[in-house]
């Protein structure tokens, strides 16, 4: 799926007051066209297992008829990669976009 797209990236903005203390840093959007198709999440929660940088993708369901939810054509996948940082993660999205692309679930607008 070439395209000359490019894959971008929105950062959400903080929370404030009380809810700013224990929320951390909030998630980066992953876009291609506009469209969401996946976020780099900072794990920072004190009940996570797993620390780090994570990037989550909207994975085009192979089985729509046996998932949980019949009515949602996409679920969430998270890759193995473990960046050291969000940098990292975009350079890491930027160079795997055709491998992206072809497995994320891109809505027909």
């Amino acid at each position: 799926m070439a395209s000359n797209y490019k894959i971008t990236f929105k950062k959400n903005p903080s929370s404030t007051g009380l809810m700013g203390i224990g929320e951390g840093t909030p998630p980066t959007d992953i876009k291609y066209r506009g469209q969401l198709i996946g976020t780099i999440d900072f794990n920072e929660h004190w009940s996570s297992h797993v620390k780090g940088i994570r990037i989550r993708l909207m994975k085009k369901k192979d089985s729509v008829e046996t998932s949980f939810n019949p009515k949602c054509p996409w679920e969430w996948v998270t890759l193995k990669t473990r960046p050291a940082n969000e940098a990292e993660a975009r350079q890491f999205c930027q160079d795997m976009k055709d491998q992206i692309l072809s497995m994320v679930y891109l809505d027909k607008k």
